[in-house]
């Protein structure tokens, strides 16, 4: 790239996308990801429940009862149907980030 083609940088273009993202970006951009990592915790909990009561079983935590036995299943069940939904979530979720760094890149320069 020639010194002519390089973009010229925007300097009060770069103080307003540092300050606004310090401000409102970060607050939710650590918010979306808190809620993000929660969701895969829960779909992963969930979808491991039959394992996770085997387990209980096996360290004698707790007595066996078909209610919770027929909880772990439907946990699983739960979980197996939320793991499209997540994965989803975070494709559209990356998606969006990406495209917000290539704008925030674009308000740098003139």
């Amino acid at each position: 790239m020639n010194k002519t083609e390089q973009k010229q940088v925007n300097l009060l273009g770069v103080f307003g996308v540092i300050f606004f993202n310090l401000i409102v970006g970060l607050a939710v951009g650590i918010t979306l990801l808190a809620l993000l990592f929660s969701l895969w915790i829960i779909t992963l909990t969930f979808t491991f429940s039959p394992a996770l009561f085997i387990l209980v079983l096996l360290i004698k935590l707790q007595a066996f009862t078909w209610f919770t036995f027929g909880a772990s299943l439907i946990l699983c069940a739960f979980g197996v149907l939320l793991y499209p939904l997540t994965r989803k979530v975070t494709q559209h979720l990356s998606n969006f980030a990406k495209k917000y760094l290539k704008y925030n890149e674009q308000m740098m320069h003139r």
